[in-house]
């Protein structure tokens, strides 16, 4: 069985995924880790050039699930968004939303790096309007939430 970590940018799924690894012995993957390490370039720097990265994602999924072994699995923050990812992923373990209160990713995000799907012109706004549209997306797929409270 797996632990799958869904969540919005800067949730702290890796973070989290690593001491989790760590508490029960199973190997942590790091989606975003595999892809970037596979293309040799940054997703950030991979999306602003070539855009999706739907094939990636599903390569890295089948590449986890071809193991036949359970982990800890920290996914993209878009990933769970596909139906078809979100199905497959559920069959592997359990899915966990780390659910983070606004500000709280608001202030782990700097304001000089800010993630290629926000606005620079409001990038706060469109923060917000991205992690209102996904947070019922990823309650729904999830199987269990932890909630930071805030």
């Amino acid at each position: 069985m797996s632990w799958i970590l869904t969540g919005f940018h800067r949730a702290g799924k890796t973070t989290f995924g690593k001491r989790l690894s760590a508490l029960t012995n199973l190997p942590f993957f790091d989606l975003d880790a595999m892809i970037e390490s596979k293309i040799g370039v940054s997703i950030r720097e991979f999306v602003r050039e070539k855009g999706d990265l739907d094939q990636l994602e599903n390569w890295a999924i089948s590449h986890i699930s071809s193991m036949k072994k359970g982990g800890v699995i920290s996914l993209g923050g878009g990933t769970i968004l596909c139906p078809q990812k979100a199905s497959l992923l559920g069959q592997l373990g359990i899915i966990v939303y780390l659910k983070v209160s606004f500000e709280t990713i608001w202030a782990r995000i700097d304001p000089l790096d800010l993630p290629t799907f926000c606005d620079p012109s409001r990038p706060k706004e469109s923060l917000l309007n991205l992690y209102n549209q996904r947070d019922p997306i990823y309650r729904d797929r999830a199987d269990l939430t932890l909630d930071d409270g805030k």
